[in-house]
């Protein structure tokens, strides 16, 4: 009973019902939406309708790669991917899986992807080689299952658009930081540790993500020590009286906030950071490698926030 129950419950979750709109807005300022209705879910990209996901009268297994299809694994209905214009860029195809996983926000969804044409032997392809998808033996060999974890992963990020690259600058790069071996000499400190990659400069934008659910953009911008608009921010969030008590530390001078903060941005263990809910400062953080400070023993990363 238990099992036939969440299969209603998500073979609901993946049937179109009321015609509804949830809109998206890309770090570009691209438009996105998806529309769900009694013929699928319809997604459009700067106003153009570019694929449908429909659903099949099938279904498969959500099973995970490399596992065996067991009753424990309830059959979810698939959704075959079908065109609406005749190319689409990288970009397009990466933004209509992201507006599938935010109104459909399950592990695993199967897209049946015909192989009828190039265009969808090129999309096929994208998405397998990427890791936003893969095949498994015991779907149809058109089949593919989207993975919701390696999608906010990264997987199939554009280069201009995704979230890890906001301002599109040419030089920055999708694949991973090569592994160099690296060493660190402090005064409390000495190991080795992999290379890292420069620290982006104060103004820098991180991260940059629409929010469907709060219909607000999340931002992570580095902290420019030289703008007295971002020392504003950190000395009103320390007026809160957070630094003081939770961080145990103490700061009472415009001067002594300003060369804190130079000196978090010329430590190259961390990254000062201020978040923004829509251009509006919430909160002030410190993403720091603790392979060099003394919080080695908790952990590899650590995070310092007010």
């Amino acid at each position: 009973m238990a099992a036939v129950k969440r299969l209603k419950q998500v073979q609901t979750l993946l049937t179109p019902s009321a015609e509804t709109e949830t809109r998206l807005l890309l770090p570009d300022s691209t438009n996105v939406s998806i529309v769900t209705s009694q013929r699928g879910y319809d997604v459009y990209v700067s106003g153009g309708n570019v694929l449908l996901f429909q659903v099949l009268e099938r279904t498969g297994s959500p099973a995970l790669p490399g596992t065996v299809a067991t009753s424990n694994n309830i059959p979810i209905p698939v959704l075959q991917l079908v065109l609406q214009a005749q190319s689409l860029e990288v970009k397009s195809i990466w933004a209509a899986i992201y507006a599938l996983f935010t109104v459909k926000p399950i592990p695993r969804i199967i897209i049946s992807v015909p192989l009828t044409t190039p265009e969808l032997t090129s999309i096929r392809d994208f998405i397998v080689q990427t890791g936003m998808g893969v095949t498994r033996p015991d779907l149809s060999p058109e089949d593919i299952a989207l993975s919701q974890c390696a999608f906010w992963q990264g997987a199939g990020a554009p280069q201009v658009g995704g979230w890890l690259n906001p301002t599109g600058k040419a030089f920055m790069s999708n694949a991973p930081f090569p592994f160099i071996p690296s060493f660190t000499r402090l005064d409390q400190v000495i190991t080795s540790h992999p290379l890292r990659a420069p620290k982006p400069k104060g103004g820098d934008v991180l991260y940059t993500r629409w929010v469907a659910s709060m219909k607000k953009a999340i931002t992570f911008k580095m902290v420019n020590p030289m703008d007295d608009g971002d020392v504003d921010i950190y000395r009103k969030l320390y007026q809160q009286g957070v630094g003081n008590s939770d961080w145990k530390e103490t700061l009472s001078l415009a001067k002594d906030e300003r060369q804190y903060l130079l000196v978090k941005s010329k430590d190259p263990h961390v990254l000062p950071l201020i978040g923004y809910w829509d251009n509006v400062p919430f909160g002030y953080f410190e993403i720091f490698w603790v392979r060099v400070s003394s919080f080695y023993a908790f952990n590899s990363r650590y995070v310092h926030s007010i």
